[in-house]
């Protein structure tokens, strides 16, 4: 690199160099103006875009069931084809933890062979999020303590082994 011998080089040069980056700095700016109309564009066409008001009741809750509603439906797509492809991106890009799955099957285990509420039950349910009212004849369950989420348990779990099996399904169908 050779050095200027005059003020006139020093400014020709220096000049040169802010050409050069003036130049750099309009090319950046078209390419921050295109990941930006990108960003807008996928942002407008996200499936967990718009207004969402439901609240989640434990952080991830949406995206977990989004993603498995997307999971299921997934198995209906011929192989190979455009919205099959699109899935499978889809559910690469959203890893999740399967949440509602495992509170599913922890439930099962609680409630296998269930014949009475003891507390040690009634914390594993309460770890579930769900809340337990108990009333005359049954107990009022309550997923995270929304009212819209409600079912009813009896105090006294049924004979044969399918009673705990049949309450846990209902349950799973309706909070998970």
């Amino acid at each position: 690199m050779d050095h200027p011998k005059t003020k006139e080089e020093l400014i020709e040069r220096q000049a040169r160099q802010i050409a050069v980056l003036e130049e750099e700095n309009e090319r950046l700016k078209g390419e921050r103006d295109k990941l930006l109309r990108r960003l807008a564009h996928h942002r407008e066409s996200s499936p967990a875009a718009g207004g969402s008001v439901e609240v989640e009741l434990y952080p991830g809750e949406k995206m977990e069931i989004l993603v498995e509603v997307v999971r299921d439906a997934r198995y209906r797509l011929l192989e190979g084809s455009r919205r099959a492809d699109i899935i499978d991106d889809f559910l690469r890009g959203n890893p999740t933890r399967n949440l509602p799955a495992q509170k599913g099957e922890k439930l099962k285990k609680i409630l296998k062979g269930y014949k009475v509420l003891d507390a040690a039950t009634r914390s594993k349910l309460e770890d579930l999020g769900i809340d337990i009212e108990v009333t005359k004849k049954h107990y009022k369950l309550r997923y995270y303590g929304d009212s819209r989420y409600t079912l009813s348990l009896p105090c006294s779990g049924s004979d044969n082994l399918r009673g705990g099996k049949n309450s846990a399904s209902n349950i799973i169908k309706r909070f998970f």
